[in-house]
């Protein structure tokens, strides 16, 4: 084993978290809106859904729909983004190296409207408003090391040495019967080349090289021989990677995540610079869980005051979190199957927003697992890991911008082990049970 280690370091070291909803209730994200608004362009690839099998890799959240832009931008080139704010929970640009990771953002709260429209995404403005344009800058910069000194509308972009920029476009919980890009067309790209005149659509997309195609899987999934390398290690206990009590861990970075699920080494002060692709408004905890300990997962918490926004709500609220939602992945592939993800506003609460979700096969579901008794149910995968250990499931709590005088988000978590202490009930507890067990509780989450 103290030989394997250092490949397995190495080969940790691509390991990734980033970050469409599949079933038809009402606060479901996609499905509806006007279908002459183009899904993709030559500029924006995807959008990626679990619904499409090419798609869905990379730890998606059902309730959110992205995108992803490959060009190579010309020597002192910038590039103009523009369009109408979309309708819907949250939307950003995230801007990344040649490794993959995050460098810079802007999510909606930051990007100023056009003269004469407004932000429909700040506290208190109306959701509904036509006027609604946002016109932004793209350069090839690194963002000031001040925030302060910030240019406004600007998205600081990481340019590789033959010139290629990679980008994501994300859109959280489009607004009911608004469609897939929020019932607004994808944002347009103008090409400001130095010393030219302005391209834009297709003639952009041609000047900029744009790949105009998503990424493949192999960018964020294991190589099968590394993750066997991973998974089936000799002599690890049996449910591996899973413990038993479960355990909450925050996810630093790629491979302390590596380190601590797949080598058991989960101290040290790992910096938090996200995984690959990796939205910088979001931060998050995992847990693994296996059937070996029992067939039903039982959690319990409180949700973090969430806005609503799936009904078409009129006025933009404040909230301790953007949003939150919880997700059941196949660990190998990264994919979500086949109902894998909650988000705040699909789970039954108490009057004192405490929940109760209950993860489990089909067969295997309790009969009270059903939102009239108060409880959400998650579907484990049939496929376990996606790698032969059926028994297998990765939990992954997320927290997207949270509020700085909110205390107990993923976001102030700065130690790990320390998930508890900082998050007290908004972590949930995780218990095994089985469906009698669950049954037994009645109908009534308690």
């Amino acid at each position: 084993m103290m030989i394997r280690t250092p490949a397995i370091l190495i080969l940790i070291c691509t390991l990734v978290a980033c970050g469409g909803a599949s079933d038809p209730d009402p606060t479901s994200p996609v499905g509806g809106g006007d279908p002459a608004l183009a899904k993709s362009t030559c500029f924006w690839a995807g959008p990626y859904v679990q619904e499409n099998p090419e798609t869905n890799f990379g730890l998606l959240d059902t309730a959110a729909l992205y995108w992803s832009a490959d060009f190579v931008l010309p020597e002192g080139a910038q590039i103009e983004i523009g369009g109408d704010f979309a309708h819907g929970r949250y939307l950003s640009f995230n801007a990344y190296n040649a490794a993959g990771e995050a460098t810079d953002a802007l999510n909606d709260s930051r990007i100023l409207a056009e003269p004469g429209a407004v932000n429909p995404f700040l506290p208190g403005a109306d959701r509904q408003i036509t006027a609604r344009g946002y016109r932004l800058l793209a350069v090839p910069e690194p963002p000031p090391a001040d925030a302060a000194q910030r240019s406004p509308n600007t998205l600081y972009l990481s340019r590789a040495e033959d010139g290629r920029v990679q980008m994501l476009y994300r859109l959280y919980v489009p607004d009911q019967d608004q469609g897939d890009t929020g019932g607004v067309p994808l944002p347009s790209v103008t090409l400001l080349p130095a010393g030219g005149e302005p391209l834009a659509g297709e003639a952009a997309c041609t000047a900029l090289q744009s790949k105009g195609e998503v990424m493949p899987s192999s960018t964020t999934v294991l190589p099968e021989s590394t993750y066997a390398l991973l998974r089936e290690q000799a002599f690890r206990a049996e449910g591996f990677p899973a413990l038993d009590p479960p355990q909450w861990f925050k996810f630093f970075n790629s491979t302390a995540f590596g380190l601590c699920a797949y080598l058991q080494f989960c101290g040290g002060q790992p910096e938090a610079n996200g995984g690959i692709y990796n939205n910088l408004d979001n931060s998050y905890v995992y847990s693994f869980v296996s059937r070996v300990f029992g067939p039903v997962v039982l959690l319990r918490g409180k949700l973090p005051l969430t806005p609503h926004t799936a009904s078409g709500e009129a006025l933009a609220e404040a909230g301790e979190l953007r949003y939150w939602s919880i997700c059941s992945y196949e660990a190998y592939t990264q994919r979500v199957e086949p109902q894998g993800c909650l988000y705040d506003e699909q789970l039954p609460l108490d009057e004192e927003r405490r929940y109760t979700i209950v993860l489990s096969s089909p067969q295997d579901r309790p009969a009270n697992a059903r939102p009239e008794c108060g409880y959400a149910w998650l579907e484990w995968s049939p496929n376990g890991d996606g790698f032969g250990n059926l028994e297998d499931g990765q939990l992954l709590l997320r927290n997207l911008l949270a509020a700085t005088e909110f205390p107990h988000s993923v976001q102030k978590v700065e130690t790990p082990g320390s998930e508890a202490a900082v998050m007290g009930e908004y972590l949930p507890s995780i218990e095994y049970r089985d469906r009698a067990g669950v049954e037994a509780l009645g109908c009534g989450a308690s």
